[in-house]
């Protein structure tokens, strides 16, 4: 039986993963895997099966679901209010505080999450750094746009627009009144992956964490398909010190 943990790793098992071309048998038989992960738990089996068809026709002759395919899986699993009993963990962030993220990697601790324009990145930020660039690395904790049990991250010096992901990439986006943008807005915190610190876990991806790779922000899941999803230091990347806002 093939063992299905989430929409990436499954390409292993299909066309472009190891180089398998599965016939109507073994997609029959794919249909009745089990999609584990460590974010759901496993007594959601009848969920499991349909998602799992859903994506199976939807494969493209790269092997690899795409983006839309995805979305609508990660859609359902909203839908059905899928996830584990507790959405956050680790240090509090507070609603309404101010607050800037550290790069934990080695070597590259000078560096925050921050924007230029609408690209969210990191750049060398301190006490010294000039008021634009320390606004830009500073964000408000807002409760979550799409579940209110996560956050949403609003820029201190672009009010009225939050850290959202499109295409896994992170992006500084005005707040639109759309279902899709308020979860793609939504960021639960956790316990740091590597050492200390938080975390932070999509809401809408929930097996994909804000990560930096090559100074930009994604949301990449440890040893996926995407380039920036690469295994090396991925725990480290995705793992954030969280101080006070350099600016308020």
């Amino acid at each position: 039986m093939v063992i299905w943990r989430n929409t990436e790793v499954a390409t292993q098992h299909f066309p472009g993963g190891i180089g398998i071309r599965p016939n109507k048998r073994d997609l029959s038989v794919a249909c009745e895997c089990e999609w584990q992960s460590a974010i759901i738990f496993e007594q959601y089996h009848a969920l499991r099966r349909r998602l799992a068809c859903q994506s199976l026709t939807a494969w493209r002759v790269s092997g690899y679901p795409d983006y839309d395919t995805e979305a609508k899986v990660q859609a359902d699993i909203v839908d059905a209010g899928y996830a584990t009993t507790s959405l956050t963990s680790g240090p509090e962030l507070i609603v309404n505080s101010t607050i800037s993220l550290q790069v934990t990697t080695s070597g590259y601790t000078d560096r925050y999450l921050a924007h230029t324009g609408s690209t969210v990145n990191t750049q060398v930020v301190s006490l010294y750094s000039n008021t634009a660039t320390q606004q830009q690395a500073s964000w408000r904790v807002r409760t979550g746009l799409g579940n209110s049990d996560c956050l949403s991250f609003e820029s201190v010096d672009t009010p009225g627009s939050y850290i959202r992901h499109s295409g896994f990439e992170l992006y500084l986006s005005a707040i639109e009144d759309a279902q899709r943008f308020y979860e793609d807005a939504t960021f639960c915190p956790m316990t740091a992956l590597s050492g200390s610190g938080n975390s932070v876990r999509s809401w809408s991806y929930p097996t994909r964490f804000i990560r930096h790779f090559n100074n930009v922000g994604y949301i990449a899941s440890n040893g996926g398909v995407q380039t920036f999803d690469a295994a090396k230091s991925f725990n480290a990347d995705a793992t954030w010190l969280v101080i006070s806002g350099f600016a308020s």
